[in-house]
């Protein structure tokens, strides 16, 4: 068995394919010394239904660039025997990642591989609200982004 990477691209003109995106979830996965099995869940959406999210889960106003809702341990909604066992999910704003990548003056490509290992290790524990952590989290990705280095435009 290997990774089981579900991609939803709910958003119009997506700069990127589910298959690259799928690359990258997998890129990071590994170079998180991680598994398989094991399956997480992408989506990329638009800003009103991130600002949902927001709204919803964080009791936080407005838009975000990626949230993440981890699977792993959830004693209300236990994950099924035999089953795949599911990370969780990330989701993504595609406006707000093209924003950024226009503002740090990089490819869409760059900032949505940021974005998917961001999420995916708000799901493997880290955070960022603290500078201490938030140090520990911006190296640990910048380790991974040039893991995945292979799959970003140059």
């Amino acid at each position: 068995m290997g990774w089981e990477v579900d991609v939803l691209v709910d958003a119009r003109n997506a700069p990127v394919g589910e298959d690259w995106l799928r690359r990258v979830a997998e890129g990071v996965l590994e170079a998180r010394g991680l598994k398989p099995p094991l399956g997480i869940s992408l989506v990329l959406t638009s800003d009103a239904a991130i600002r949902r999210l927001n709204r919803a889960y964080l009791g936080r106003e407005g838009t975000t660039d990626v949230m993440a809702f981890s699977m792993l341990g959830d004693e209300e909604f236990p994950q099924p025997p035999g089953t795949t066992p599911m990370l969780g999910e990330v989701f993504i704003s595609l406006p707000q990642a093209a924003r950024q990548a226009r503002q740090y003056g990089h490819p869409i490509q760059r900032e949505l591989a940021l974005l998917v290992t961001h999420g995916i290790l708000h799901l493997l524990g880290y955070d960022d609200q603290e500078p201490a952590e938030e140090a520990r989290m911006r190296q640990e990705e910048a380790r991974i982004l040039l893991a995945v280095s292979g799959l970003l435009p140059t």
